[in-house]
Formats: C-alpha cells, structure tokens, sequence
C-alpha cells in the first residue's frame, strides 16, 4: 500500500508534496511520486528518439524537484519516483495508483487558482469521478512548513 502523489517539474507546487506526505505519515504507508509523459502516437516513428529524450529529460526533473523539497520534510516516510506513460494524465495516474495498490491519490490545485484556494482543473476532476481510491487535492502553492 502507498500513497500516489502526481507531479510534474514546474507546474504542481509543492504543497502537493507536502499534503502527500502528510497522507503517507498518516496512513503510516510510503509514497510515490508519479510523474505522467504523453505515451507517442506514432511508435517507431522517426521522431521517437527525440521523444524519449524529451520524456526521460522530463521524468527526470520532476524527480530532482520533487526530491529537494521531499529531502527537507519526508523524513521515516520511504519515497520512490516513477514516471508512466499514457496518453492522458489522468488515464496514467489510475494506472499507477492499480498497480501501487495505492490507499490514496494527492493532486495539486489547478497551477493557475489563486494562492491558499482550491481550482479543480479537467485532470483532477476526472480523477475525483472515476479514482479508485480516495483523492486529496493541496491547495494552490503555500509557504511549506518543514513539520511536514
């Protein structure tokens, strides 16, 4: 069992984290942080590798932030980092929570709401009608607390 977290380099604050991390303490579970690529429409296009560069590139820094704000406040919490591919974010995040066996699904507010409110984008309130399991949604970017 763990907690699913999606996140994504430069667009979800970490509020997220910090609600995910949260949740993971409180179920006394670990965490996952999830980051979604758009799955190619074309495999084995000439474009391919290019796209797998782009995807790696993005997984890979949605990673490296999330972890430096994940190092100031997740400690005796066990955090792992995935990206997924899927044509819809959405659509990945249901996937990933399945085959986590998640207890519970954490999104960030819409990037654009304003700060300390709650703005439910086409993502989340997908997710919110058709998750398995529970969702959280932080809300829009506040100041951390380290206390996690």
């Amino acid at each position: 069992m763990s907690v699913v977290v999606g996140y994504l380099a430069g667009r979800v604050g970490p509020s997220a984290l910090q609600l995910a991390v949260r949740m993971a303490r409180t179920l006394n579970t670990s965490l996952r942080v999830a980051t979604i690529v758009p799955k190619p429409w074309l495999p084995g296009s000439l474009t391919q590798p290019d796209y797998e560069q782009w995807a790696d590139e993005l997984a890979a820094d949605s990673a490296a932030e999330a972890q430096r704000y994940l190092r100031k406040v997740s400690d005796g919490v066990e955090v792992s980092y995935l990206h997924h591919e899927h044509r819809s974010v959405s659509g990945g995040l249901i996937e990933v929570v399945e085959e986590a066996h998640a207890e519970m699904l954490v999104l960030g507010s819409f990037p654009s709401g304003r700060r300390a409110r709650v703005l439910i984008g086409s993502t989340a309130d997908w997710l919110l009608h058709s998750s398995p399991v529970p969702v959280a949604i932080s809300l829009a970017s506040t100041t951390p607390t380290p206390a996690g």
